[in-house]
């Protein structure tokens, strides 16, 4: 009898602390960025592949928050603004959120070569933005050298490839080590994901 009794009030404890307004079915938004490294050797046979999910750091929170909601930024969405590059970087990555593109960029010891790619055909589909680049050795990374991590940015203005991030520092994410030799490609490929579990 008493724990018939004990059990009643546990029911009743359960429906008091669930808020009235509550709804079990309602999804919650994953909201996160994830990249894709593949490492392919000279006839585009894959040799190593990586998805790791990503750092997004204070400065790509404050820049979704000034593009999507008026009057608090002040930034206009055109290209050059708009977030579509991905660029390799060696060294130690960065974990402080709170660093900015100069730290970031200056995080990176590689060797100086265009190894920041704007993908100048960034898709969408079902809430998840896609941007996908192609690090070829010896033209956008230098032949021997470790890729250690990766930082998404602002699309470069005329879609080329330059030597450091420009614009605004979205993410970065820490990945494997790999280090790319001869005619060697490494892919890239960063999702962010903004889709609820109903859609």
């Amino acid at each position: 009898m008493y724990k018939i009794a004990a059990l009643g009030m546990l029911g009743v404890l359960v429906i008091l602390l669930i808020p009235a307004s509550s709804d079990a079915s309602t999804p919650i938004s994953p909201f996160y960025g994830s990249a894709t490294l593949m490492l392919l050797d000279e006839y585009g046979q894959e040799k190593f592949s990586q998805t790791i999910h990503n750092q997004i750091f204070d400065e790509g929170e404050d820049y979704l928050l000034d593009q999507v909601f008026k009057t608090i930024g002040g930034i206009a969405t055109v290209d050059n603004v708009q977030i579509g590059a991905i660029c390799a970087a060696a060294g130690t990555p960065s974990t402080d959120e709170t660093d900015g593109l100069s730290d970031i960029n200056s995080d990176d010891n590689s060797s100086t070569m265009p190894r920041c790619m704007t993908d100048d055909t960034v898709t969408k589909s079902g809430q998840i933005a896609t941007i996908a680049v192609t690090f070829v050795t010896g033209t956008n990374w230098t032949d021997g050298e470790t890729i250690s991590h990766i930082s998404v940015c602002s699309a470069h203005a005329s879609d080329t490839a330059v030597n450091d991030c420009v614009g605004t520092m979205f993410a970065v994410v820490d990945t494997s080590n790999v280090t790319p030799t001869g005619t060697e490609t490494v892919t890239v490929t960063y999702k962010f994901d903004i889709s609820s579990s109903s859609t």
